[in-house]
């Protein structure tokens, strides 16, 4: 079977899309569990479901790295991703398709997304290698800023993500 060959273009339109979609649905699964609950078990909870997801997502990275003989460390992270980052380019400097559509969503939308970066980031990458902490986040496209950064220490040494 041929292979056919999609765009760029059209491939970075279809991964946003997707990327829209997960992000939307997160916003409204995280709104529905803060005003059925209220905020603080609300937040609970979807911290909870984030973690479960991210520790899910580490484990499955981790084996990846290992079935390609790659040690599970910070600069191996980006080959074995389960993110197509191609969706995460942009000629204007950096992007995020999920911080794009929950700072529409307004004050709640930025709120529940950085909730998922906190949990999600952490969680991930200390699921990979536990060696790999997250130590906090210098800046964030939900806090106002124009990029996100993140200051991060592995074997104990800080680094960038």
């Amino acid at each position: 079977m041929e292979k056919e060959a999609i765009p760029k273009e059209e491939c970075i339109r279809d991964v946003k899309q997707e990327c829209f979609h997960f992000a939307n649905l997160y916003f409204h699964f995280a709104k529905v569990l803060i005003d059925e609950f209220g905020k603080r078990r609300g937040r609970a909870l979807i911290t909870e479901a984030l973690t479960n997801f991210a520790v899910e997502r580490g484990l499955r990275l981790r084996e990846r790295a290992v079935e390609l003989g790659l040690e599970p460390t910070p600069e191996n992270f980006l080959k074995v991703t389960d993110i197509p980052r191609i969706a995460w380019e942009s000629k204007q400097g950096f992007y995020c398709p999920y911080a794009d559509i929950w700072n529409q969503k307004g004050d709640i939308g930025r709120e529940v997304g950085f909730l998922y970066c906190k949990v999600n980031d952490s969680t991930l990458f200390e699921t990979y290698n536990p060696e790999w902490k997250l130590i906090k986040f210098n800046k964030n496209l939900l806090l106002g800023d124009n990029c996100c950064d993140a200051i991060m220490k592995f074997k104990g040494k800080r680094q960038r993500p």
